[in-house]
């Protein structure tokens, strides 16, 4: 698969997505592979936004692997936007320890913005537990 069928596909399954036609979404956004570097980033798009239907439709086990297929090195953008959602999915899921070691991967280096979101959800969820002073 090429740059430009690997953008068709995730522009089709946007549109698919307004549309609310789920599964569509799900079959265009799962045909895209991370099968070169020129590829790797429009993949890592995919799976952020598999993560984000799959989640939606409370596929959950399905969205949490969405979310861990995106890697650093395919995009550094929806990699830490990948691990706010799954630190959020975690959460919801009361995985607690699981939740506070994704927040954790997100540096100042990656993106001020995702690692403030990052510092936030995970005092957050901190305070949930009562662990006020780390909070």
């Amino acid at each position: 698969m090429d740059l430009q069928q690997a953008q068709d596909l995730c522009n089709q399954a946007f549109s698919a997505y307004e549309n609310k036609d789920f599964d569509l979404a799900i079959s265009l956004l799962s045909q895209i592979e991370r099968s070169s570097d020129e590829v790797k980033e429009i993949y890592a798009e995919a799976q952020y936004n598999l993560g984000i239907v799959f989640k939606e439709l409370k596929r959950y086990e399905e969205a949490e692997q969405a979310y861990k297929n995106v890697q650093r090195e395919d995009s550094l953008e929806q990699y830490v936007r990948a691990q706010n959602n799954l630190g959020n999915l975690l959460s919801d899921l009361k995985r607690f320890d699981e939740a506070e070691r994704v927040y954790k991967n997100v540096s100042r280096e990656d993106s001020l913005e995702q690692y403030a979101r990052a510092q936030f959800n995970l005092g957050v969820l901190l305070k949930q537990q009562q662990r006020f002073e780390e909070a």
